[in-house]
This record gives structure tokens, C-alpha cells and sequence, in this order.
């Protein structure tokens, strides 16, 4: 891990084309921004891209947000369960988890939901950028393929942390 050397850390991300910009909150304790596809919204989406900022977090454990993410899921979902991808460290030295997280029936919706978080512990906040596919969970054919997850894991290799100058 780095040290914290005092330089200003800033988010580097991307959005499909077509997508647009469906709800965006900027807190003194958190940032969220999140995009769907053209003709969905924030509540009613089949598809959604959301980056968060978690100011009060800096330097906690990537891995542990994600359990805390597949017990949120274990108490929403008829069944859940965690894939940890890959424990890396990013350009800039700092930690990040990525995995994968399947809801069966979510509570709320009804509906299955397959989500790829990327997690990186910053010496100023945590953040996480996250795709989400929902589907019906009578059709199995809707539900993401190996090739989608993997466009998912290219979109989000381009969410980095910039310290200073350097990305």
C-alpha cells in the first residue's frame, strides 16, 4: 500500500455510449452517480453503471465492503452468493477487490440481479464503481453472459483513482 502523501485524489471513469446520467448526489459524506441506458431511470432500469465516493472510509478494507455488499444480499435475496474475482492493486499502488454478486429474487423488486463491483481503498475515501444487470428470474436467458460480465470488467477497468497528476 502507499503512503498518503497529501496529493488530491480524484475519480477517473467512463459510460457506455447511449447512456445517460440517472440520479447524481454530492454529500459532505459521499458522492453516488449513477447511468442507465437511454429511456430507463434511476427506478426503473434493467441496466445500471453507478460510481460511489464513501468520504468517512478512507483506507478501509475493500474485501470487507464487499462482504458487507453479500450480507446485505443474503437478507434481500431468495439466494445470494459472492464471487471474489481479483485482489489487485491499481496504478497508483492502492488496494482494490473486484467481485461478483448474484441476488436470486430480490425482495424488492422480484427480480434477479447480477452486479460487478470494483473497490478501491483510497488514502481519502472508498470507491467503488459497480454494473448491474436486473432480469426476470423466469428467464433464465436474460441473465449475463460470460461475454457481458467480461465487456462489464473492460468498462470497468477504465474506473481509477488519480493522485496529483498521475492516473
Amino acid at each position: 500500500m502507499t503512503r498518503d502523501d497529501g496529493q488530491p485524489e480524484s475519480v477517473l471513469n467512463r459510460f457506455p455510449p447511449g447512456w445517460i446520467t440517472a440520479d447524481e448526489k454530492y454529500e459532505d459524506d459521499g458522492d453516488i452517480i449513477e447511468y442507465v441506458p437511454q429511456g430507463q431511470t434511476a427506478e426503473n432500469w434493467s441496466e445500471m453503471l453507478t460510481f460511489q465516493t464513501f468520504k468517512k472510509a478512507a483506507n478501509a478494507d475493500p474485501a470487507g465492503y464487499l462482504s458487507n455488499m453479500a450480507a446485505l444480499a443474503k437478507l434481500h435475496c431468495a439466494s445470494s452468493n459472492l464471487l471474489l474475482k481479483d485482489s489487485v492493486k491499481d496504478t497508483n499502488g492502492l488496494r482494490t477487490e473486484i467481485g461478483l454478486l448474484g441476488c436470486a429474487k430480490d425482495s424488492k423488486t422480484g427480480e434477479d440481479e447480477t452486479t460487478l463491483f470494483k473497490v478501491i481503498s483510497g488514502h481519502q475515501a472508498l470507491y467503488v464503481g459497480q454494473m448491474a444487470k436486473r432480469s426476470d428470474p423466469a428467464a433464465p436467458a436474460n441473465q449475463p453472459s460470460d461475454a457481458e460480465i467480461q465487456d462489464w470488467e473492460t468498462l470497468l477497468d477504465s474506473f481509477k483513482i488519480c493522485r496529483g497528476t498521475k492516473c
